[in-house]
């Protein structure tokens, strides 16, 4: 029997729906792959508001079709009634979606989450504050991640989650409060920060990408110590340092543990007087610290010397910005990451350590060692910006050179290296727009601008 008209639009409307929250799963994945240029998920979140449009002309059936779909076991239906639900941003909606999100399974929050952070509807995020108080630490968590999505959120309100009993929530409350980037931001963190000794990676940080040169104090001791240095701990220091700091990571480039990140570390420094290091490194035993020198060098010089490899190739697992970003995998995620190994021949930035010496040799007298370089050019807040512009830029080296102008600017403007593409290019443009105005007063300068 033929489907009636009204069967017939609601299928397809079903599909829509589904259709939005199968690209917003995938988003991630292609930021993530290196054979897509970042700007090309664009093409993707175009197809994303095709979708949306049909169900915006669709009107009271299509509207109707994702209110039902907020019960689906589908978790595409779901995610795509979600993001489609809060786009059209009417009060009854708004109401609905607030239900469903905490009524919610703890597994599927993260749905809700990924749903509503990516639209800026202020109506609706006034709604969630609510939920700050709920009783699901879950609930809570996800709550802080929604309001300050985008740089936004009521200080007064977040700082309260600053006490909560929850790990997880007082996490999610100084991201918030850091994203926010407004003047009362600081003095919110630093003395909970203060308080806890740098025992918290990420409010010491957070209170280091709001200026807290305090925070920078304690992460240099940490640095210092053998017993507190970590991977983390040397990483984050490489993006706020300066030159005297280059012997806190030196310190440790003996140590397996942490060779790797020693590496990396150099490499963001860009002081040409420590490139025998990397040099040196081309030849440990690791093939995860060789191939961390290659890269060291390449963001040092730009010299992108390039060698073919045979290397394993593993399948790639669903992400989430915070397995990106460094954290905490999900139950059952470590067994999903082994996937199905077999060789394959790439082309990638040179292991050889005779290849690069004799590039060094050739080129060393263009190299100034009182200046940081970065891929070959002298370090400015300009090159932050060009590295987030740059099409083939990874997700993580557009998060450090962020991080990195942030610091070293004292400028808060709000960006996330996975927001919608249009979003990033406007923020893109913001940042140029204030180098263009400030440069002649950075010129040169690259300590760490803090407080």
């Amino acid at each position: 029997m033929a489907l009636s008209k009204k069967e017939l639009q609601k299928s397809l409307y079903i599909e829509h729906v589904g259709e939005i929250g199968a690209l917003l799963q995938h988003r991630l994945d292609y930021f993530v792959d290196n054979e897509i240029s970042w700007p090309e998920v664009g093409e993707l979140e175009r197809r994303i508001a095709a979708h949306l449009d049909a169900l915006v002309l669709g009107e009271g059936l299509a509207q109707h079709v994702a209110l039902d779909l907020l019960q689906s076991a589908d978790e595409d239906e779901l995610l795509g009634a979600v993001y489609t639900l809060s786009a059209i941003n009417q009060d009854e909606f708004a109401d609905r979606l607030l239900v469903s999100f905490v009524e919610a399974e703890d597994d599927l929050v993260g749905l809700f989450i990924k749903g509503l952070c990516n639209i800026d509807q202020s109506g609706f995020k006034e709604k969630v504050y609510g939920c700050l108080s709920h009783k699901n630490p879950i609930v809570r968590s996800a709550g802080l991640k929604i309001v300050s999505a985008g740089g936004r959120g009521q200080m007064a309100q977040i700082a309260a989650s600053l006490q909560d009993e929850d790990d997880g929530v007082r996490s999610a409350a100084i991201d918030a409060i850091r994203k926010s980037g407004s003047p009362g931001a600081l003095a919110l963190l630093e003395p909970v920060m203060l308080a806890d000794e740098g025992g918290d990676v990420g409010l010491l940080f957070s209170s280091i990408l709001l200026g807290s040169m305090k925070a920078l104090h304690i992460l240099r001791s940490l640095c210092e110590n053998t017993k507190t240095i970590s991977a983390e701990n040397i990483y984050r220091l490489s993006i706020c340092a300066e030159t005297e700091d280059a012997y806190l990571m030196l310190s440790s480039f003996s140590s397996a543990a942490v060779k790797k990140d020693v590496v990396k570390a150099i490499g963001i420094l860009g002081l040409v007087s420590l490139i025998d290091y990397l040099f040196v490194a081309l030849e440990d035993e690791d093939e995860e610290v060789k191939t961390t020198a290659s890269f060291a060098l390449h963001l040092m010089t730009g010299a992108g010397l390039l060698e073919t490899a045979t290397v394993l190739e593993e399948e790639e697992p669903d992400l989430e910005v915070e397995d990106v970003f460094g954290g905490q995998a999900h139950e059952g995620q470590e067994e999903e990451q082994k996937g199905d190994r077999r060789e394959v021949e790439v082309e990638r930035l040179s292991t050889q350590r005779e290849e690069w010496e004799r590039w060094w040799l050739q080129n060393k007298n263009n190299f100034d060692s009182e200046k940081r370089w970065r891929y070959g050019q002298p370090w400015s807040l300009g090159m932050c910006i060009e590295e987030i512009a740059h099409p083939h830029s990874t997700l993580e080296n557009r998060q450090r050179a962020y991080w990195e102008f942030t610091i070293r600017s004292g400028v808060h403007i709000p960006f996330e290296p996975d927001w919608f593409v249009d979003k990033q290019l406007d923020a893109i443009a913001k940042m140029s727009a204030w180098w263009q105005e400030n440069q002649n007063s950075y010129s040169g300068q690259w300590l760490f601008h803090g407080k």
